[in-house]
């Protein structure tokens, strides 16, 4: 009898319940489009591509970007108050999907996220320095 390792982590999880919580986690993502899109289309001027590069609420806004290096661009774009928020709310969303607590649920959701978010900036850093 094949054990799944779901089942030895303790949880009762599918597939399509894990989908379920992404998809719905996602709706953070548009939102920050949409602002963004509210900003450039009412508070802002586009007058080359780093201008297009703006992403509201993120650290390199503290920063001039056309001063940065190229390759710290993009970890300070990443640190942002959406990928927070998008922990915020997958956590609670995964909590009551498999009926677990919220502690489980940012063990479960977050962590595996902002590692695996981790490991693709280091790529993107990578890249940039091997282009540059």
């Amino acid at each position: 009898m094949a054990i799944s390792i779901l089942t030895l982590l303790g949880g009762n999880m599918s597939a399509r319940g894990s989908l379920n919580v992404c998809l719905k986690a996602e709706v953070v993502f548009l939102l920050m489009l949409f602002i963004k899109f509210i900003a450039f289309s009412f508070f802002m001027d586009a007058e080359d591509l780093y201008d297009f590069s703006f992403m509201p609420g993120s650290l390199a806004n503290l920063y001039n970007i056309k001063e940065l290096p190229q390759w710290a661009i993009y970890p300070l774009q990443t640190i942002n108050i959406w990928e927070v928020l998008f922990c915020w709310v997958g956590a609670s969303l995964y909590a009551i999907q498999f009926n677990v607590s919220k502690s489980v649920a940012f063990q479960r959701f977050c962590i595996p996220y902002l590692i695996g978010l981790f490991i693709w900036v280091l790529v993107v850093v990578f890249i940039t320095l091997q282009i540059s």
